[in-house]
């Protein structure tokens, strides 16, 4: 196996990185070395009690094919960990254990030496004795009696009981997935009760605790394996009456949940499944929970919303049974007014629809009610309506739905003069394109575009004269306006991207001002020295050099980068990367 160089573990991070895991390497860091075939597993003592866990995946030829390591700096790049690992391997490859797949140590054994083995295992860690009384996938009953969820409940608990905080969020999910992945054993072979208690003991335990960690979507990916396992628990097993009932009204717990928690997103799945398999007194037995819910959030926080999703699972559920009366009463009783008011339009009662809508506060409730009107053959009505809206509250959503149905209606004239109240209230490059693209209807364009430049020259938004005159080709003026806009306190990065996009548009009209501009950067990336910032700077001095080409003045580009070589000759990173860079 061709062994790694120090340069190639270098250039797959940055260079600070680097340093930090040369300094743990020659610190002897880096513990618990094994190596099953080409892959490295290791630990890497860091900043926290426990240790980093280390995993490199290599090639035949010694190339690194993956890495991963636990520690939350694993990203753009190999971490301090990763590189100690990989400084350790350089070193020595004798210093990582050669050891055998576990499975086939297991399968060499007898039978007296595993439950010896058991039971010193059991003796170091007693925790562990539950797992004796959990069904094994492939020797469990093959129906759906229920099982106790209890020991499997334990072993998530271990799982959070180890938590040390953030950082440790992957290794969390990595154990989660090997005990969803023991359930998605079960369910393979059609063991469905041991399945569902597996899956329910992961869902369960995970939320009650995930507003304690820092997860970035590494376990909830593992809770939604687990839902989907109990659904696809309930598809196989919806006639049978008790494990139904208890799967529906778990999946419920987890549409409670997420509706408490904001909206994660498992509501939906969980939904679908309850309205597609639940019979009539699941439904009865749901909806007095979900009235139950619907009285409780009336005064909590964000309730509004909350109460909006119960009222939209009520009215799934009373739509199936038909009990049409039954949602208008509990939609006015919990003021459900949109909710109410469409179903009220579904009913052709639109004198009753429009007058339960007047309480409807939010402008994009008002929005949908308004289409719902127009949907209906009900337009003036729809337009008076959210008029009303705007009156009351002059949203820019609210102005834009008058102003698109307007225009569709044919009445340019009053679409234009709604959308330059939006572009005075809220100036932008597309709102004023909308405004220019209305008044060229009316042959008024000249007139407008003068009209919103000098009002936005007047208010120093530089910014957007720019991007305006940018997106029309006019490079120029594009250029004078992006040089103005520290003048009115406006946003400097927003000056510098701009500027980028115009001279990467005129390197061929305007090459000295592409040079000028793309020579400050490489200055500024390099005054803020690391790597990443000497590669990004290399990639600025490669457009120049292709500017210097295209003009055949290769001369003051060889002196150009000369001088430059010369300035940073102390940076030997920053040298290095220009090399990569062949410059």
């Amino acid at each position: 196996m061709t062994k790694l160089s120090k340069d190639e573990i270098r250039d797959r991070t940055e260079e600070n990185r680097f340093e930090k895991g040369l300094k743990y390497h020659r610190e002897d860091r880096v513990q618990n070395r094994v190596r099953r075939g080409l892959d490295l597993e290791a630990d890497v003592e860091g900043s926290r009690l426990r240790p980093y866990r280390v995993s490199v995946s290599l090639s035949g030829d010694g190339e690194v094919l993956a890495t991963h390591c636990s520690c939350p700096d694993d990203y753009f790049g190999d971490c301090k960990h990763i590189v100690a690992v990989l400084l350790d391997w350089l070193k020595d490859p004798n210093l990582f254990r050669e050891v055998q797949e576990t499975k086939p140590s297991l399968e060499d054994m007898s039978r007296e030496e595993l439950v010896t083995l058991i039971h010193e295992m059991l003796d170091r860690e007693p925790h562990l004795e539950h797992l004796l009384k959990t069904p094994l996938p492939g020797f469990s009953d093959k129906s759906a009696e229920l099982v106790d969820p209890y020991p499997f409940q334990q072993d998530v608990k271990q799982i959070f009981d180890s938590y040390q905080g953030w950082g440790d969020e992957l290794d969390v999910a990595i154990s989660l997935g090997s005990i969803v992945g023991r359930g998605e054993s079960h369910l393979e072979n059609r063991e469905f009760g041991a399945a569902e208690a597996i899956f329910r003991s992961v869902v369960e335990e995970t939320l009650e605790f995930y507003g304690y960690t820092h997860d970035e979507g590494e376990i909830l990916q593992e809770v939604e394996r687990a839902i989907d396992g109990l659904i696809q628990c309930l598809n196989s097993c919806s006639d049978r009456t008790e494990f139904r009932r208890e799967v529906i009204d778990f999946l419920y717990w987890i549409v409670r949940w997420d509706v408490s928690f904001g909206g994660i997103g498992f509501e939906v799945s969980s939904w679908d499944a309850i309205l597609e398999h639940a019979k009539s007194e699941d439904r009865r037995r749901l909806r007095e929970k979900i009235i139950g819910d619907l009285a409780d959030v009336q005064t909590e926080e964000y309730g509004h919303w909350k109460s909006y999703r119960y009222g939209r699972l009520l009215f799934d559920l009373d739509e199936i049974e038909g009990n049409v009366d039954g949602f208008l009463e509990e939609a006015k009783k919990f003021e459900l007014h949109k909710l109410r008011a469409l179903k009220l339009l579904d009913l052709d009662q639109k004198d009753e629809a429009i007058k339960a809508a007047k309480k409807i506060e939010s402008p994009s409730d008002i929005i949908e009610f308004a289409d719902g009107l127009r949907e209906r053959g009900y337009s003036s009505e729809a337009r008076r309506f959210v008029s009303i809206g705007v009156d009351l509250n002059p949203h820019d959503g609210l102005k834009k739905w008058l102003a698109d149905f307007d225009e569709a209606e044919g009445d340019i004239e009053n679409a234009l003069k709604l959308e330059l109240d939006r572009f005075q209230s809220s100036p932008s490059p597309s709102q004023f394109q909308r405004v220019v693209g209305l008044a060229e209807e009316l042959n008024q364009v000249d007139e407008y575009r003068s009209q919103l430049v000098s009002g936005l020259e007047k208010n120093g938004r530089f910014d957007i004269l720019a991007r305006i005159f940018f997106n029309e080709g006019e490079l120029d003026r594009a250029w004078n306006y992006a040089s103005r806009i520290g003048e009115s306190g406006g946003y400097l990065a927003s000056s510098t991207r701009i500027k980028e996009e115009i001279v990467k548009a005129g390197e061929d009209s305007r090459p000295d001002r592409a040079i000028e501009f793309y020579l400050d950067e490489v200055r500024r990336l390099i005054g803020e020295r690391g790597r990443r910032n000497y590669k990004s700077a290399a990639s600025y001095l490669k457009r120049i050099k292709r500017i210097y080409e295209r003009m055949r003045r290769k001369k003051e580009w060889q002196q150009l980068i000369a001088d430059l070589r010369e300035e940073f000759s102390g940076l030997p990173a920053c040298q290095d990367e220009f090399d990569k860079a062949g410059l």
